[in-house]
């Protein structure tokens, strides 16, 4: 696997490896001893927000300059939603809000309460230093000059929330794949919108859920997509921008890609990649081959501790 695709991977297998290895779910009931039902039901969107965003000046609008397939309403009306748990403030310029000490204090007390779940998932040793160590180097690559617009890489670095210096290892990991995260986005955004500038988001995520095998109609794109809160006449709407340039065709309600349109989201994807792998090019082929190693190393110990 190359070297995003493996980190996809141990993203995806830490935490069922850590739950089966620790025997117990994550501090859930404490943080909402601490904090409430309320905050706990925001938890995720709020450390998302607070990890890669500037955090005083948070709106709709800023949001979607790096996830343009969700709503800028929606987003504002989760960010009230904040305001009125007082983790966030309005600056008075406006609709933007900025993270309260509230927020802050609320950001290091889940990390401080997740931490020791870090520490103990027994993954720490060479393998993982040194693909720490080599990834460094690729993340300090994506702040420098990329052949693509780096507006979430150096948003994420000047603004976003970073644990603390005694982070456990584990933990830096998955800093590091949010840090190469922000390029990824970057690389896709500019794989696709330059070229295709008056093409409705929502249109280019149906092709790519289309081109995936994930979805076939509106329908199943509100379903797959249902997080972006979407109705389905949206993707219904936006099958028909793609059935009348060629992209899409139907066949008894069944939407698929047509050739031109297979071409342009393979080319999108590959013209991604290329973008993203050039920060890699700050390694040499031997380092490359080392890191993969080392991912795989630690990817195959995450899999040996979710199946016992």
């Amino acid at each position: 696997m190359r070297e995003w695709d493996l980190l996809q991977a141990i993203y995806r297998a830490r935490p069922p490896a850590t739950r089966a290895f620790l025997k117990t779910p994550p501090p859930i009931q404490m943080i909402q001893d601490e904090f409430g039902e309320a905050f706990l039901q925001v938890l995720g969107p709020f450390m998302y927000i607070t990890a890669n965003y500037n955090p005083e000046t948070l709106s709709g609008a800023h949001y979607t300059r790096r996830n343009c397939y969700e709503s800028a309403a929606d987003i504002d009306q989760l960010l009230g939603q904040f305001a009125s748990l007082g983790l966030l403030e309005p600056t008075g310029n406006g609709n933007n809000y900025r993270v309260t000490e509230k927020g802050w204090a609320a950001v290091r007390r889940v990390d401080e309460l997740v931490r020791p779940r870090w520490r103990l998932t027994p993954v720490e040793g060479a393998a993982l230093d040194r693909a720490l160590a080599l990834l460094g180097r690729v993340v300090e690559a994506t702040k420098g000059d990329m052949p693509c617009d780096t507006w979430s890489v150096q948003t994420r670095a000047n603004y976003g929330w970073k644990p603390p210096a005694e982070a456990p290892p584990l933990q830096c990991l998955d800093v590091t794949i949010f840090d190469l995260w922000a390029y990824r986005d970057d690389a896709h955004l500019a794989a696709w919108r330059p070229q295709y500038p008056d093409l409705d988001p929502r249109a280019w995520e149906a092709v790519t859920y289309l081109w995936r095998g994930e979805a076939k109609d509106a329908a199943s794109l509100a379903e797959v997509l249902q997080e972006h809160h979407y109705p389905v006449e949206d993707y219904a709407a936006a099958l028909d921008e793609l059935v009348a340039g060629g992209w899409v065709e139907a066949e008894d309600g069944v939407y698929k890609l047509t050739y031109s349109g297979e071409m342009i989201r393979e080319n999108s994807e590959a013209l991604t990649d290329q973008y993203f792998y050039t920060a890699f090019g700050v390694l040499s082929e031997a380092e490359r081959e080392e890191l993969r190693t080392a991912l795989q190393t630690v990817l195959d110990r995450l899999n040996e501790l979710a199946t016992g």
